[in-house]
């Protein structure tokens, strides 16, 4: 074999993965940036950041005492986040919104929005909703958003059982 084309074979494979290590390299940052931000919300609240979960444009974590819920969620250039104190909630439940869309004669159901929903101990609050995936803002396809929500819907509500307790 020739070492000129040993050579361009090697910087031709090189130049293929460099848009993949840009993108690691960013997404890193994106996840960082939002784990830091979850440190941040835990603080201001006089917590400790315990149990925490990053998937694509959300971070999602529980106080270490277990009696706050963290969200810092990514929207565009900005980023929201929500705190709930469990000890206020009585139950959390699943919320997703669907929709059919016809093509080709053939029915679909198209999630738009997944997210968490917590009911408050006080009958006069109405429901507040925790978005973990939303098709406007977040990537188009679904991967392991419910069942991050599921998890967290579980782990909500057994420190939601466990401060009810006390």
């Amino acid at each position: 074999m020739d070492l000129s084309l040993i050579i361009i074979s090697i910087l031709g494979v090189a130049l293929m993965l460099i848009p993949f290590v840009f993108t690691d390299s960013k997404t890193k940052k994106a996840k960082q940036q939002l784990k830091k931000e979850l440190e941040n919300l835990a603080s201001e609240w006089n917590s400790a950041l315990g149990e925490y979960e990053l998937i694509h444009n959300t971070a999602i974590g529980l106080s270490k005492p277990g009696n706050r819920l963290f969200v810092a969620k990514r929207r565009g250039e900005n980023i929201l986040q929500t705190q709930l104190d469990l000890s206020e909630m009585k139950q959390c439940t699943i919320r997703t919104r669907k929709r059919s869309v016809t093509y080709n004669s053939s029915n679909t159901t198209v999630t738009d929005m997944i997210g968490l929903g917590f009911v408050p101990r006080d009958k006069v609050r109405s429901e507040l909703l925790v978005e973990i995936y939303n098709a406007d803002f977040d990537s188009q396809t679904l991967s392991d958003e419910l069942s991050t929500a599921e998890k967290w819907q579980r782990i909500a509500q057994n420190s939601i059982n466990a401060l009810n307790l006390n």
